[in-house]
């Protein structure tokens, strides 16, 4: 058999050793033929994990770099030993442009004179000093992207350094990242009013999409399979927004979305591939396909006060005179929760089934589900940027410093 020629291989000097006549015992074949060939079928296994492990090292080379190795073994004790909420130690400079975003259960910090990574516990990652006009910060689980909004610039981060940057051709007014490393820059081409450049999670331009209309937001599907263009033009005095959904791969859309009278704000898509539109006069909701699934139109009266779509759902603010309304849609785009609230509302997030608010002086946390609220409050300044690491902790982004709150 097969596996009895590759024994002869690994054993060549398999001769019998001879035993005291004391230690000697009847010996089985049969067991005796099966252990061989189970220890000839491990060592191929490791033969072929170690020819496995070569060929991944060979095939991603490119990532090997002395600069994230360096970084790897320099963190690698503190990323098991970090602490969850000390951050009281995180101070930095104050910027006239700023964003903050959490990455890998860190905390980006951007501003115009560059961007820190720190940990929980107020530690820095890295620093990347180099000057930026206008900085705006995009996420996923594989990289960061900070680019210079209304500048040419944008650079690509790992947990550990700077893996990319590039200066664009024409001025950059928006951008997201997928999961799975693919992005994608809102831009020009000089043949569009407004382009957006796909690139995967190589670096390399994938596609261009090119619209006679202005881009407004772009979101991918966690994979990177799908993208979404977001954008809006005018005719005879009146807004129309454009909702272009294509495959990354192919360069004519799956579905084209025009809904007139309306102006656009935001986009996403969700983790079950759903995406969530917010207008300024109705939040509309459709499947992977592009077909409608729910539509809320805003009354008469009412005015869109705030809203935030992500990979969670969609929220929104509705203000009518001293009452406000929020809103929120799930994964698949279905109205959760619909609800008066007597607050004065600065910013509103949504975590999973959570509905985060602050006001100028609280947090109030909503569980969609069942609708209880909880409240925290510590010195909440209603000018902070709220950024949700989970559904019992918040951190609230102020000008010099970030303050932690524990929702009990």
């Amino acid at each position: 058999m097969f596996l009895d020629k590759l024994k002869s291989l690994f054993r060549k000097n398999d001769g019998k050793e001879k035993l005291k006549i004391e230690y000697a015992s009847p010996r089985n074949e049969y067991y005796g033929r099966v252990s061989d060939r189970y220890g000839t079928l491990q060592m191929l296994l490791l033969v072929l994990l170690t020819v496995f492990v070569l060929v991944a090292l060979l095939i991603n080379s490119e990532w090997i770099s002395y600069e994230n190795f360096y970084f790897f073994v320099n963190d690698f004790g503190s990323y098991l030993t970090d602490g969850d909420s000390d951050i009281e130690g995180i101070i930095y400079n104050t910027d006239k442009f700023s964003d903050f975003e959490i990455y890998g259960n860190k905390i980006a910090v951007a501003g115009s004179s560059g961007m820190t990574l720190y940990t929980s516990s107020g530690r820095e990652v890295f620093t990347d000093g180099d000057v930026i006009g206008d900085p705006e910060l995009e996420i996923s689980k594989r990289y960061m992207l900070l680019y210079d909004a209304g500048g040419k610039e944008y650079r690509v981060y790992n947990l550990f350094t700077e893996v990319y940057s590039e200066i664009t051709d024409f001025p950059i007014y928006g951008s997201t990242v997928a999961d799975n490393g693919s992005y994608a820059i809102i831009t020009g081409d000089g043949q569009h009013i407004t382009c957006v450049k796909i690139y995967n999670r190589r670096f390399e331009e994938i596609q261009t999409i090119g619209r006679a209309s202005y881009i407004t937001g772009v979101s991918m599907t966690p994979s990177g399979d799908k993208t979404a263009v977001l954008s809006y033009s005018q005719k005879n005095g009146e807004f129309i927004t454009h909702l272009y959904l294509t495959k990354t791969n192919k360069s004519e859309p799956y579905a084209e979305i025009t809904l007139k009278g309306s102006f656009p704000l935001y986009c996403s898509y969700t983790e079950r591939g759903y995406i969530n539109l917010v207008c300024d006069d109705r939040i509309v909701s459709f499947d992977s396909y592009g077909k409608q699934v729910n539509e809320y139109i805003i009354q008469d009266g009412y005015s869109l006060l705030k809203a935030e779509c992500n990979k969670n759902g969609s929220v929104a603010v509705l203000a009518y005179e001293n009452e406000k309304t929020v809103l929120a849609f799930d994964k698949s785009g279905k109205l959760t929760y619909n609800n008066t609230l007597n607050e004065s509302i600065e910013s509103i997030s949504l975590y999973e089934r959570y509905i985060f608010i602050m006001s100028p002086y609280k947090i109030i946390r909503i569980d969609i589900q069942s609708g209880k609220q909880v409240t925290a409050e510590k010195g909440i300044n209603s000018k902070a940027r709220m950024l949700i690491r989970d559904e019992d902790e918040v951190y609230l982004c102020m000008d010099s410093s970030i303050k932690y709150i524990k929702i009990d």
